[in-house]
């Protein structure tokens, strides 16, 4: 069996900004205005709106967090984008 690769510990700062960045996209079904739910009514939000995210854009932020992490911690495991071949 082959030996995994020991992982770097990120600094505090490279988690703190991957984390920030997670933490500020915006959840299917959720207004990107308010934060609140986008179906239900909010008269405070004055363009209150549902976010929708397609299959594709869901799956392509979830590759990029991912490849982000596996940056962050030194993976090595190469990016491979969708439809490329390793």
């Amino acid at each position: 069996m082959a030996k995994r690769k020991q992982l770097k510990v990120p600094s505090k700062e490279k988690l703190l900004k991957f984390a920030c960045t997670v933490a500020g996209l915006d959840k299917d079904g959720e207004c990107p205005n308010c934060g609140r739910d986008g179906y239900g009514d909010n008269p405070s939000c004055d363009r209150h709106e549902a976010f929708s995210a397609s299959n594709d854009d869901t799956l392509d932020t979830l590759h990029s967090l991912i490849n982000g992490a596996r940056k962050l911690v030194g993976t090595g495991i190469p990016e491979v984008t969708r439809g490329e071949e390793p």
